[in-house]
């Protein structure tokens, strides 16, 4: 099994991964935390090829701290995983 893991783009998305199975991305894709981050990032994810994305939110994802159940109307292309209380 092969994991591709990378964080802090900020919202640039000029960048290329490697192959592999697992892709984990450790937070901070949002420049200024909007909802058009939000919806670019997704279009990425959905057209990234690896059978299984895992996606932690860092600390410029307001939106998501904000609301952390807001994640299934926003990411289409995940299954949310929530903590269980």
């Amino acid at each position: 099994m092969r994991l591709v893991c990378f964080s802090d783009i900020h919202a640039d998305y000029g960048f290329s991964l490697p192959e592999g199975d697992v892709l984990i991305f450790a937070g901070d894709f949002s420049g200024y935390s909007t909802e058009l981050d939000v919806i670019v990032f997704n279009n990425l994810l959905k057209n990234l090829n690896f059978k299984h994305k895992i996606i932690v939110a860092g600390n410029h994802e307001l939106q998501i701290e904000n609301n952390p159940y807001c994640l299934e109307s926003l990411f289409f292309c995940l299954s949310v995983l929530k903590l269980s209380s």
